[in-house]
C-alpha cells in the first residue's frame, strides 16, 4: 500500500478555522479533476458489477484512466488570495458531500445556500451516476 499527505505550518494568527464567516459571505466552489479519496468505495462497487467499463472511454481517456488521474493540488488555484484576506473558511468536500462537510466549518446560527446548477460537473461523475443507476443526491 502506498499512501501520502501534506501538512504545512501557518501563523496562528493566519489560521483560517471559519470563525470569520459571515451573514453574507459567498461560497465558491473549485471543480476537482476526478475521483479523490472517499470516491473509491463506489466505484470499486460499480466495477464489480459492471467489469466491462474499466475499458468504456470517457473525454478521449478509458474509465480505469479516468479513476486513476493524480489528485490535484487546489492550492494553486487560490494561493492568491491568502494575502488579500477574503478567505473566511475552507472545506474539502469529501465523503459525506457538500452537505456532511460545509457545516463544519460554517458558524453556529449561520447556513449555506448552494446553487447546484452553477456547479460544473465532470463526465466521469455524470458516467458513474448513468451506469451506475445513483441519484444525484447519493453522487452530491
Amino acid at each position: 500500500m502506498l499512501t501520502s499527505s501534506i501538512a504545512g505550518i501557518v501563523e496562528k494568527s493566519k489560521v483560517i478555522d471559519g470563525s470569520s464567516i459571515k451573514e453574507g459571505d459567498v461560497v465558491l466552489a473549485i471543480t476537482s479533476n476526478g475521483l479523490h479519496t472517499n470516491d473509491y468505495s463506489l466505484v470499486r462497487l460499480l466495477m464489480d458489477k459492471m467489469p466491462q467499463i474499466k475499458l468504456d472511454k470517457i473525454d478521449g481517456l478509458t474509465f480505469i484512466e479516468q479513476i486513476m488521474k493524480p489528485h490535484t493540488p487546489y492550492y494553486r488555484s487560490i494561493k492568491g488570495l491568502f494575502d488579500k484576506d477574503v478567505i473566511h473558511g475552507m472545506a474539502h468536500i469529501t465523503g459525506g458531500g457538500i452537505e456532511g462537510n460545509l457545516c463544519r466549518v460554517i458558524p453556529d446560527g449561520l447556513s449555506a445556500q448552494i446553487d447546484l446548477s452553477k456547479l460544473k460537473i465532470l463526465d466521469i461523475f455524470k458516467y458513474i451516476r448513468d451506469n451506475g443507476n445513483i441519484s444525484d443526491e447519493e453522487m452530491l
